[in-house]
């Protein structure tokens, strides 16, 4: 588009047939995919529009800045509709307004969660973004559809009022909002046509996009800091076996070559409790043979159902352990529980779910939310220890974030729990790109919860130590042979998590603690529109870029600790182990001590290098034959003697299976820090630990 077009602006070419429709589900590119998920829910509006309009339309779908940038230099189309979510809310902002001011004509349609639930907040925000000419709530494409063809009957003219459900908009000449209440829901699922199935989805494949589907959209929990809590979203709306099945199998196809290649190997699965139904039993069963006969899917990304454990445990054993069991019990406090409206979810069965998992091999894990209303660093703290009781694998936390779209983020909500709240960049959501010669340089932020009535700013910072070294020294079964040993003694593994955090400053993981709190301090911001503002310059950005700021603080120092200090965690593990037996008037023998100290370094060794020089062995001593009592569960420390002293050297290798895994791995996500961050929550680490062999 030459400088002269962009000068006198463009006006659209008025033709008959067809309307150009561009859908975008924006991501950033420059660390890696931020949003490394198919496009297909945009997919999916597209598909249904072009089946259900009888007026001709010529839809494209587009995922990648730069190659949407591309195409609007060659045309801009009558209509662009942006997806909203948090991870690319300004940035599909930015990208509309440079749209309207080349090309005033274009309908811009915004549609996602990423809106406020009250109306005057509504109000606002549209008053606020003359951008959008309309707004899209809730489910997409039957508005969508009809607001398209009301669009083309009256010629694009956006003077005129729609009265169309779910269809929001804000007419300047008379300072009105029109926000009608939202359109039903559609039942059948299977009335979307699939975005995979007509081919829309394949140019994805092979740009390192990883597929998604959806059985089902619902969910019956009425979660307030969820969106889908909303009562809208409370009943379960299913698509057919049959197109489920179709979707699985094509997906497999063009992910064989891929798998074989080295490329990624996973999938997303969008249902929000995979698992507790009937027909999630016969999807499983699809996804076994589909990695039976395409080698994939080798890892799947669900959140698993919060109840009937027996049937997520089945699907889970179909899966031949892709499958993560998710036990998300956000807070174990029965206060909190009923602060957020949770009280339906059978939490002894996500207990359950736990030591019925292990029995299938499969990795479990639960997540807490910290800043809750009513939450405490007590009620956290017995949280993460009844978790860790329950023989969760992995135990994440996350901060209360204040998500647009959820009965939480409601003015009411923020004044009776007296919530506290500072932003904060999204991690891998900042960047710069070009459109029509002008900088588009933006970054995402998100408002998290930094204390309530209940719980101070120190508390929060408290916890948040907590949670990292719940990372280093529980997740993922790196020490679980030794925690095994000392639950026959009655020390429990959270004992060890506080014994180290108050002996952290005379560790050598002093240096990484005192980190971790500076950047989890400095990474907060009093005000959204300054940080927002801050993240508008390309020299701020590269900062972010380079990893000086906006990384996931957490999961930062897991990879750092990981690759760089797994000898301080050994240490740091034993020290807090030896004052755990004090102040239990527990005395071992000086061969009992000697035994858990080679165990905990053993278990130390096999987590060294997963990322790097894998190929290439490490060697170590030891005085007891620790490889064969892990394997054999020999675990009991009273039955520990000098007879048992027996010299033993070992070699720890990966297999080459576990190589090629790690290799995939590092081609999806890269060998940077940030890189390394993302790898480690992408996997079940205790699959890649290395393996003793004796020499």
């Amino acid at each position: 588009m030459n400088d002269n077009m962009q000068a006198k602006r463009i006006t659209l070419r008025e033709s008959k047939l067809p309307t150009d429709i561009y859908l975008v589900d924006l991501t950033y590119t420059q660390q890696g995919l931020q949003s490394e998920i198919m496009p297909s829910a945009v997919g999916g509006i597209g598909t249904y529009c072009k089946a259900n309009i009888e007026e001709p339309v010529d839809i494209q779908i587009f995922k990648m800045p730069d190659e949407f940038s591309r195409a609007l230099e060659d045309k801009v189309p009558k209509v662009i509709g942006f997806s909203f979510y948090a991870w690319n809310a300004r940035l599909s902002l930015e990208f509309a307004k440079a749209i309207k001011a080349i090309a005033p004509q274009t309908v811009i349609i915004f549609g996602g969660p990423h809106y406020p639930v009250e109306a005057d907040r509504q109000t606002s925000f549209l008053r606020r973004h003359p951008e959008i000419d309309f707004y899209i709530v809730k489910e997409g494409e039957v508005p969508f559809t009809k607001l398209i063809s009301e669009l083309i009957k009256t010629n694009f003219d956006l003077e005129i009022q729609y009265h169309i459900p779910s269809v929001h908009f804000f007419q300047k000449d008379v300072n009105t909002a029109y926000l009608p209440a939202p359109e039903n829901r559609i039942k059948d699922l299977t009335d979307i046509p699939s975005p995979y199935l007509n081919g829309w989805m394949d140019k994805y494949f092979d740009r390192g996009f990883m597929p998604i589907v959806q059985t089902n959209r619902g969910c019956p929990f009425t979660c307030t800091f969820c969106v889908e809590g909303t009562k809208y979203y409370n009943k379960i709306n299913r698509s057919s076996f049959d197109k489920t099945d179709s979707e699985l199998r094509y997906i497999g196809e063009k992910m064989k070559p891929i798998v074989a290649q080295g490329g990624r190997s996973d999938l997303f699965i969008a249902d929000s409790n995979f698992g507790m139904y009937k027909s999630d039993i016969e999807t499983s069963q699809t996804i076994r043979d589909c990695q039976d006969k395409y080698k994939w899917p080798q890892y799947v990304n669900v959140a698993t159902g919060k109840n009937q454990k027996e049937r997520v445990l089945e699907s889970a054993s179909l899966m031949q352990g892709a499958l993560r069991l998710s036990g998300s019990v956000q807070s174990l406090s029965d206060e909190v529980l009923e602060n957020i409206k949770r009280a339906n979810v059978s939490v002894d069965q996500i207990m359950d779910l736990a030591q019925r998992g292990a029995d299938i091999d499969a990795n479990t894990y639960s997540e807490v939310i910290l800043g809750l209303p009513g939450d405490s660093v007590d009620r956290y703290e017995h949280t993460i220890a009844t978790l860790m009781g329950a023989d969760f694998n992995i135990i994440e936390t996350y901060t209360l974030m204040l998500l647009p779209g959820s009965d939480m983020d409601t003015a009411e909500s923020r004044k009776k729990f007296e919530f506290t709240t500072r932003f904060r960049a999204i991690p891998r959501c900042f960047g710069y790109f070009k459109l029509f010669n002008r900088d588009i340089v933006v970054g995402e932020v998100e408002e998290v919860v930094i204390s309530n009535a209940t719980l101070t700013f120190d508390d929060y910072v408290k916890c948040r130590k907590t949670a990292l070294v719940t990372t280093l020294i529980y997740n993922d079964g790196l020490f679980q042979p030794v925690m095994e040993i000392l639950r026959k003694m009655d020390i429990a593994p959270f004992d060890i998590v506080k014994r180290i955090l108050e002996l952290s400053s005379n560790t050598g993981l002093a240096e990484i603690f005192d980190d971790f709190e500076r950047e989890t301090r400095d990474e907060l911001w009093d005000d959204e529109d300054e940080l927002g503002n801050h993240l508008k310059t390309k020299e701020n950005v590269d900062r972010f870029l380079n990893g000086e700021s906006g990384n996931n603080v957490l999961y930062k120092y897991k990879a750092l600790a990981m690759a760089k200090a797994m000898d301080d965690i050994c240490s740091a593990f034993l020290a807090a182990l030896k004052e755990c037996l004090a102040k239990a008037s527990i005395q071992l023998s000086e061969v009992q001590m000697s035994y858990v100290s080679q165990m905990i370094d053993y278990l130390g060794t096999r987590s060294k290098q997963i990322f790097y020089e894998t190929d290439r062995p490490i060697h170590s001593e030891y005085d007891f034959d620790i490889k064969a009592d892990i394997e054999n569960k020999n675990l009991d420390l009273s039955l520990i003697s000098e007879s048992d002293r027996v010299s033993r050297a070992y070699s720890f290798d990966h297999t080459p299976e576990q190589i090629d895994t790690i290799n995939r791995l590092l081609k999806t996500y890269g060998n940077s820090e940030i890189g390394l961050s993302r790898a480690v929550t992408r996997t079940n680490i205790k699959r890649l630990l290395r393996s003793a062999s004796n020499i």
